[in-house]
């Protein structure tokens, strides 16, 4: 029998206490730890006191220690009224509480049945962006491994997936900035104000101090673009357009280092055909920005060396996805600004360890697979823009459960309306989450989650390779568990005991993190995170690139093999101005979607008061011609309308928005701007959906 946790000092699991003090007469303990608010996971310090955490303070040993708004609302959350504490079931209509013994009875003997009548693969799992790249997201691949599903999902396949294969295509692994030694620095779509305060902030005190130039390609002016020394006010979708322009200028001026590209890559010269299709006074036509801008951008960063980009998701989510993001990988490259300090590095996943593969169940391949072929290749997941078709159409086979993991896809996945009807026709649907949100009530099965200061967990970081360890502060609020206690009994009760047969959360951690060597015990003596990959500079000259050619590949010979055009091109959204020019007639307006918000990450906090009251309701940002044009004012209630559907929401008329295009965040389920998107419009090499570049119009409420 399972026994629910009890408030009080975990037997066996000593939180890592590296000082100890007195507050007041009570004894406290610091722990070091992770902030779990957003992906970034700053590093912090949890004050302890009589079992309960007291207070939380940026961890001086961390890169990432910054105090933002979501991690100061930690209070809000951990003691929040709806936290979800007790396992639920859904019976008779309504919701019953339940044993955790009960819950794992009942879902293990369910999933057996599914799997003896449909086979392995009808079992899918899927876990929310804070668990990628962690021990979580390992555990889930194992049990996927022992049960025999390969349908393990997450959000790479509309979040830098494209951008993470480009520079797999093009220099043979991942490539991320190293902003802090860049002399220019070119920002795509990406908007770290929001999303990552700890990258935004390395950026602003190398800008304030004259030590880079900036560049930001990006419809609205966020913070950084009022800093840069170039805003490009591109329009959402054609940034592959602008990256190709720039490529023209670079190319066509003599401003590539030579003896990179003569030396290291392969395609120059047909990539020096391509780009003259695409001089400035074209591109300007296609994406707004004005071609002396276009020339201007490309001279700055082509001669200011060394140089670092970052392509977000803002560039990526369309139909062009792999060659627009191929297309900003090819600026790198000509400028001979990879691998050096200050310019893009190699970087790669943390390799958790992996079930032996003769000891895996036989699956086939993921749902995805036969329509993405290269999204499975290059990051063994299931597609989530064909996954409902597995539960909807049974192709290429049924999906009939689900377990979801710390996430909200029936509401920040595009197409909302097919993925509540797939979720309703599954035969078992199961949500481990602090809080019943939107897929929630869909569910059979609602348990509750622990937070990150009621666990411990391993999580590299972003763009940087280092593991670092988030260590257990306090004992779980009720009955709430970690991911990995789950899966673990979980396991046991479908008889995988075998391979989830750990004492204690370090012996489990010390085995997942094996592959690369690292232990439990060296990330508790360096809380700041231990590196995972050595970065000698321009190592590929000794060892070549994972390419096929062993060269930076301008001319895909992967692409090539597979039928795509090998070069990186730009071709229209599937709905724009230029390529819908009908549809343009009623739609007039292009819709970009699912700008980040600092005061939440996706769906998650909108429920917390002090965050609430930064972003109160749903808004829609219009430029005061555009509003002009349809009679609007700022703060009227407006109906934004796709052929999808239609929701309202509040205008915010701003000149932070080029004319012409408007942008909705996602994450709100009173104005879900995913009704309005389309799951079928996709990239065809990776199949990313169009999220960025929609069609819309607007009218008075």
């Amino acid at each position: 029998m399972v026994q629910p946790l009890k408030p009080g000092l975990k037997a066996g699991l000593r939180p890592a206490i590296t000082e100890q003090q007195s507050l007041e007469e009570e004894k406290t303990e610091i722990v070091k730890s992770l902030c779990g608010m957003c992906p970034v996971r700053c590093g912090i310090d949890v004050y302890v006191k009589s079992g309960m955490p007291a207070r939380i303070r940026p961890m001086p040993e961390h890169f990432a220690n910054l105090r933002c708004v979501k991690g100061a609302a930690w209070t809000e959350m951990f003691y929040h009224p709806e936290r979800l504490l007790r396992p639920k079931m859904k019976a008779d209509g309504g919701w019953k509480f339940i044993s955790w013994d009960k819950a794992l009875d009942d879902i293990s003997t369910r999933l057996l049945d599914i799997k003896k009548k449909y086979g392995p693969e009808s079992l899918a799992i899927y876990h929310g962006a804070g668990y990628a790249m962690t021990d979580a997201e390992a555990m889930m691949y194992r049990l996927g491994d022992v049960f025999g599903t390969p349908n393990i999902l997450g959000a790479t396949g509309l979040c830098m997936g494209a951008t993470f294969t480009a520079g797999m295509l093009t220099f043979g692994n991942i490539v991320m900035p190293s902003f802090g030694a860049s002399r220019c620095i070119l920002l795509f779509g990406y908007n770290p104000s929001a999303s990552s305060l700890p990258a935004e902030r390395t950026i602003q005190r190398r800008r304030r101090a004259g030590e880079t130039k900036l560049i930001v390609v990006d419809p609205r002016t966020t913070p950084l673009a009022r800093m840069a020394d170039i805003h490009a006010k591109v329009r959402p979708g054609s940034d592959g357009a602008l990256a190709l322009g720039m490529l023209n200028v670079i190319i066509g001026e003599g401003l590539y280092d030579r003896e990179f590209v003569a030396k290291w890559t392969t395609g120059f010269d047909k990539l020096a055909e391509r780009v003259k299709e695409y001089p400035p006074q074209r591109v300007e036509q296609i994406t707004w920005v004005p071609a002396e801008t276009i020339a201007g951008m490309a001279r700055m960063y082509a001669t200011s060396r060394p140089a670092s980009l970052y392509s977000g998701v803002g560039a990526e989510q369309n139909t062009n996805a792999v060659q627009t993001t191929r297309a900003i990988a090819s600026l790198i490259a000509v400028t001979g600004n990879y691998d050096v300090p200050g310019g893009n590095r190699s970087h790669r996943y943390f390799n958790f360890a992996r079930i032996a593969p003769e000891k895996r169940a036989a699956a086939r391949s993921a749902v995805g697979a036969d329509r993405y072929p290269l999204f499975w290749q290059r990051h063994r997941m299931a597609h989530w823009s064909v996954f409902t078709e597995g539960i909807l159409r049974e192709k290429p086979y049924p999906i009939r459960a689900l377990l979801v993991f710390g996430g909200n896809p029936a509401l920040n996945f595009p197409a909302s309306a097919k993925i509540r009807e797939a979720f309703e026709k599954l035969e078992l649907l199961v949500v481990h989450d602090n809080f019943v949100k939107d897929t929630g009530p869909l569910a059979d099965y609602v348990l509750p989650l622990a937070t990150y200061l009621e666990c411990t967990e391993a999580a590299s970081q972003i763009g940087l390779p280092l593991i670092t360890l988030q260590n257990q502060a306090v004992e779980p609020m009720g009955d709430c568990w970690s991911i990995s206690r789950f899966i673990t009994e979980l396991a046991k009760r479908l008889g995988y005991g075998q391979y989830f047969n750990w004492a204690s959360d370090e012996e489990r951690l010390d085995e997942l993190m094996s592959p690369e060597g690292i232990t439990v015990e060296q990330l508790r003596k360096s809380p700041g995170g231990v590196f995972y990959m050595g970065r000698p500079d321009r190592a590929f000259e000794r060892t070549g690139l994972l390419t096929p050619s062993g060269k930076v590949e301008l001319y895909s010979s992967t692409l090539e093999k597979m039928g795509h055009d090998p070069l990186p091109g730009y071709k229209e959204p599937a709905e724009s101005p230029f390529s819908q020019p009908e549809m343009t007639k009623e739609y007039p307006l292009v819709l970009t979607t699912g700008a980040r918000l600092v005061a939440f990450t996706h769906s998650y906090q909108r429920n917390i008061p002090s965050l609430l009251r930064r972003e109160p309701f749903p808004k829609v940002e219009i430029n005061p011609e555009t509003a002009a044009r349809f009679g609007i004012q700022d703060s009227d209630d407006v109906v934004v309308e796709t052929p999808r559907g239609s929701i309202k929401v509040r205008a915010c008329v701003t000149e932070d928005i080029v004319a012409g295009a408007v942008q909705i965040t996602h994450g709100w389920s009173k104005a879900n701007v995913n009704e309005l998107t389309d799951g079928e419009q996709r990239d065809p090499i990776l199949g990313y959906p169009s999220l960025r570049a929609l069609l819309c119009r607007l009218r008075k409420a």
